[in-house]
């Protein structure tokens, strides 16, 4: 009796450490869970034809883990399977590198360095798939306007984020305000 109940919390315990460090078996099996971690979305057809072929997205992620696994540092505290879901944690939430020092019990400065070396590794590795459209092409989809003051502009990349402090003065509120 008092085996069994040890053995079963032992049990309940490894499962509960799983769950916290995002293993693979609950990643596997909570899609929503995956999707929410590593901001993989796919559209309808996609799924369809995952499921026609008998696939399912927890297998699309490891198609991309499998691309780079070989690439991937050995870690003595971090598995390489964590070290992808770090990555893309840290990509799909802007997760700061101390959270995820926390989470997975390791330096920030390690955090830091898997980064870099995963998204070095993933450029490599995926930048024969990435086609550009020819120049001509690029520029037919520029606002006019764009095109009008910028005569040689093939490319407009707009991803600022400017993070500042919430004024508590309504009029100072409505001055920073963007949407």
């Amino acid at each position: 009796m008092m085996m069994e109940r040890i053995l079963r919390e032992g049990k309940e315990a490894q499962e509960d450490l799983e769950k916290i460090r995002l293993s693979e078996n609950v990643l596997q099996n909570d899609q929503k869970l995956l999707k929410f971690y590593t901001g993989k979305q796919m559209h309808s057809c996609m799924k369809l034809l995952l499921v026609i072929i008998g696939l399912h997205e927890w297998s699309v992620f490891m198609a991309l883990f499998n691309l780079i696994q070989a690439a991937l540092p050995r870690g003595i505290k971090l598995s390489q399977f964590h070290m992808v879901i770090m990555f893309l944690m840290k990509l799909r939430l802007h997760l700061e590198d101390e959270d995820l020092a926390q989470r997975y019990s390791i330096a920030s400065s390690t955090v830091s360095r898997n980064f870099n070396r995963i998204l070095e590794i993933m450029y490599i590795k995926t930048k024969p798939l990435i086609k550009w459209p020819e120049r001509e092409v690029l520029r037919s989809t520029i606002p006019y306007s764009f095109r009008k003051f910028f005569k040689n502009c093939a490319l407009i990349v707009d991803c600022t984020e400017v993070f500042i402090e919430n004024p508590s003065d309504l009029q100072a509120k409505a001055q920073v305000w963007s949407n």
